[in-house]
């Protein structure tokens, strides 16, 4: 289900970001790398639908770009919204692999700003906040932590200039996520740009 929630059906203290449940995951000192689930290019999920008690029932449908997913849902009568997400893995001490984090970019209508959603495990130091950095050479992502209830949701709003920026990495080039756990040590998670182009330009087409 998207983590970009539609204003109808969004509860008040979620700040209209769908908080999922995440592995739970203790953030050790020392996490300098991460692995991401290696995905076939294109690969279309056929849709699904969900829906229980008095919410109507939604349309799911979920394709995938390499590294990134381009998830969608539909739930009557509000428009479609589609996010683009990858999540983000590692091994921990027992060389167990868990989930420690998603990525997330969308919006909810076509008015709306672009968003840039980091969800992590609780432990995490919230006023440092989560950042992305793309490269070298473009100004980090910074987002602040907005909540911590199953799991720790960081937001930012993205400018014209830094989307404009993801729609051109057409080089599998590393980027990052880096964040302070609940000691104040960094950790810095290798985010993989392969396939974010195409999956922001397949999210734009599905919700023309």
């Amino acid at each position: 289900m998207p983590r970009l929630c539609n204003p109808n059906t969004r509860r008040a203290s979620y700040r209209c970001v769908y908080v999922g449940c995440l592995t739970a995951v203790l953030l050790l000192p020392g996490i300098a790398s991460a692995q991401t689930p290696s995905h076939s290019p294109q690969s279309n999920a056929a849709p699904s639908t969900a829906g229980s008690g008095s919410y109507p029932q939604a349309s799911t449908s979920t394709s995938t770009f390499d590294d990134w997913v381009v998830r969608c849902e539909t739930r009557p009568p509000a428009a479609k919204v589609c996010e683009v997400v990858q999540t983000i893995s590692a091994r921990n001490q027992q060389q167990q692999q868990s989930v420690i984090a998603e990525v997330v970019f969308g919006k909810i209508t076509k008015t709306d700003p672009f968003k840039l959603i980091v969800q992590l495990p609780p432990g995490v130091y919230l006023p440092a906040g989560a950042s992305v950095i793309v490269d070298d050479k473009t100004p980090a992502i910074s987002a602040s932590f907005t909540h911590c209830q199953q799991t720790c949701v960081a937001e930012a709003e993205l400018k014209p200039e830094i989307i404009q920026i993801l729609r051109s990495k057409t080089k599998p080039e590393p980027a990052r996520l880096e964040f302070d756990d609940g000691a104040r040590h960094k950790v810095a998670l290798a985010l993989s740009l392969k396939g974010l182009p195409a999956a922001l330009a397949a999210r734009d087409q599905q919700t023309q």
